[in-house]
């Protein structure tokens, strides 16, 4: 099995979770930007949570399968079409050989992910399908790449049964509604204070909860830049590189702040004022250059339940996908 990639878009790469555990040889992460959506949309297909997937940044990809395939969307940024009919979010449908599958303008989120059946089986790189483009290092999709798709899963194979009805038609799923992804609504980011955040002036710590900020389009997979009022430090300080991560917030010498993203390195110089929560890591990962944002200040114990409500949503997501197809 197998997928064309006529159009790629403004951006399509490979992603699975990312490469865990080489952070202290310097290798980053990397990995889907949205893991929330490239989980969910795993779980909806019956494969692996760790299964590889197409991110898409918002739209204009053009994609020819090349057999009969069972997928499910999520995410934002793009509108999925096929054969002039909207595909509806998290929801798995069949696809037949030969189909053409193409995206339009989405007014919400900013990376749409496409799972399939089976994940896409593209080589391993240190324990990880993740294309990290800085390195040149796994599947960055141009016109004319063709992906190979693995072997369907027993769960995958009972979605797909019933949903292949007939060959020249899409067959949509009868499950019940499951909402996309609604913190892609939201531009509220909840953070914890960071490891330098004692180190800026109370009107840096107040401006930095209080003031909006906008993403800037100079902002990628390694970081977003923002722009808003200058954030100073009590007194000049010069920093030994030190640990960072997805998530982190630093100060550039300039006073302007700059949050670390999926394919960030693994250290840096600029003072951490703060760490963006994980669960609202997949919301920035939504949000358009342009955008403007606004943080709020958490507890970790607040960060912690916050998460653990996420995972308990996918775990029930879960075991009614195996329940109903195992």
């Amino acid at each position: 099995m197998s997928i064309l990639i006529i159009k790629p878009g403004f951006q399509t790469t490979v992603q699975d979770l990312g490469r865990v555990g080489f952070k202290k040889s310097g290798v980053p992460e990397s990995g889907c930007m949205d893991k929330f959506s490239c989980r969910l949309a795993n779980i909806l297909c019956g494969n692996n949570p760790t299964d590889a997937v197409l991110e898409m940044v918002l739209y204009g990809v053009e994609i020819l399968t090349l057999s009969p395939l069972v997928v499910v969307f999520s995410g934002g940024g793009a509108q999925p079409v096929i054969n002039q009919q909207l595909i509806p979010f998290n929801r798995p449908i069949f696809i037949p050989a030969n189909t053409h599958v193409h995206t339009l303008p989405h007014p919400v989120g900013m990376r749409l992910y496409m799972a399939i059946g089976g994940g896409i089986d593209v080589p391993l790189v240190m324990g990880s399908r993740s294309t990290y483009l800085p390195a040149e290092a796994g599947n960055p999709c141009i016109s004319g790449s063709i992906l190979a798709i693995g072997k369907p899963s027993i769960i995958a194979e009972n979605i797909l049964k019933p949903l292949a009805i007939a060959l020249h038609t899409i067959a949509f799923s009868h499950w019940g509604y499951l909402p996309q992804h609604t913190a892609i609504h939201s531009k509220i980011i909840r953070i914890m204070e960071g490891p330098e955040w004692h180190l800026f002036t109370l009107n840096a710590q107040r401006d930095c909860v209080l003031q909006p900020f906008t993403i800037s389009p100079q902002s990628n997979r390694m970081g977003y830049r923002l722009h808003g009022k200058p954030l100073e430090l009590i007194e000049k300080i010069e920093m030994i590189s030190t640990a960072v991560t997805k998530g982190t917030i630093q100060v550039t010498p300039n006073g302007s702040l700059l949050i670390l993203m999926a394919d960030a390195q693994t250290t840096g110089g600029y003072p951490r004022i703060a760490q963006v929560i994980e669960t609202d890591i997949n919301t920035l990962a939504q949000i358009k250059p342009g955008d403007n944002i606004h943080f709020v200040m958490i507890s970790l114990f607040e960060a912690m339940k916050i998460n653990a409500g996420i995972e308990n949503v996918l775990f029930k997501i879960r075991k009614s996908v195996e329940l109903k197809f195992r």
